[in-house]
């Protein structure tokens, strides 16, 4: 039987490595729904789990596998095949998968991470740069993150349903620029780990430095909480991005990718075309 889980309980039970920092995304990023199905003490990584946030994002809309079984992957792909959404999951890409689980067009997806104080002293920033912090989010990453709301679903609804996501970590701080730059840090209480994520910089802002302080700045936030290592995702296509973070330290831990689990009705297509349209439209989503 499915039920409602915990990433900080769920990272209890587990020494991998690669579980673990998925596990501290996982906190960054909580979905509403968020569903494990067995007890995971002793085993090597932590099964898979269920995430729905009403189709809100891919991170919070699919599966997320780091030891999977069969019954398991059948179960989850059957949990979303019942309601009529789209069985998908992400898998680290060394994981061996005992089902056979069409990759999505999306591109892999980086998993990087730094200790905090070497991002910090990585950094050069400019004194032309302010960077504010702030416990609420930016309108702007409200209003970025309600769009990615499944296709329908009325504004004041994708607006709630932003809110609760960007606020879903045990702990989050905003950063802005007066160009209209913003980024957040979730504070995950695994393992010392600061995720960031949601950095936008406006097209008339970019290439001046803004990202990199706003990066810093939340480094030094996270490190101010007692934070020792950060982690972000990007994917592997964002060249500009990549560039950026390894600039500053960051290096790729493991990397993900997504991928549609087969279900019982067929192991090929298993949901109506409404929901098959929907996959397109989730697939085609970058990363937050």
């Amino acid at each position: 039987m499915w039920r409602q889980t915990d990433p900080g309980l769920l990272a209890g039970a587990t020494r991998d490595l690669v579980a673990r920092l998925e596990l501290a995304l996982l906190a960054a990023w909580r979905p509403d729904t968020l569903l494990a199905r067995r007890d995971l003490s002793g085993t090597s990584g932590s099964g898979t789990m269920v995430r729905w946030h009403e189709g809100m994002t891919k991170r919070a809309g699919s599966a997320l596998v780091l030891a999977p079984a069969s019954e398991e992957l059948e179960q989850a792909a059957g949990w979303y095949a019942q309601r009529d959404r789209v069985p998908l999951a992400m898998v680290p890409c060394r994981t061996a998968l005992p089902v056979p689980a069409r990759p999505t067009p999306d591109p892999e997806v980086l998993v990087m991470t730094a200790d905090v104080a070497e991002v910090v002293r990585a950094c050069r920033r400019t004194e032309s740069t302010l960077v504010t912090i702030d416990v609420e989010a930016p309108e702007v990453l409200v209003e970025r993150t309600s769009q990615r709301a499944r296709p329908g679903t009325a504004p004041a609804r994708a607006r709630a349903q932003a809110v609760r996501l960007l606020m879903s970590a045990p702990r989050q701080v905003f950063s802005r620029t007066p160009a209209g730059s913003v980024g957040r840090l979730a504070m995950t209480g695994i393992d010392d780990t600061a995720v960031i994520d949601g950095i936008y910089v406006p097209w008339e802002a970019r290439r001046r430095g803004e990202a990199t302080a706003m990066i810093e700045t939340l480094a030094a936030a996270a490190a101010a909480d007692g934070a020792r290592q950060v982690a972000l995702k990007v994917e592997e296509n964002n060249d500009g991005a990549v560039a950026c973070y390894l600039g500053l330290g960051l290096r790729t831990h493991h990397r993900h990718r997504y991928r549609l689990l087969p279900t019982r009705r067929s192991p090929q297509r298993s949901w109506t075309k409404s929901a098959a349209r929907s996959a397109g439209k989730v697939a085609s989503r970058p990363e937050p």
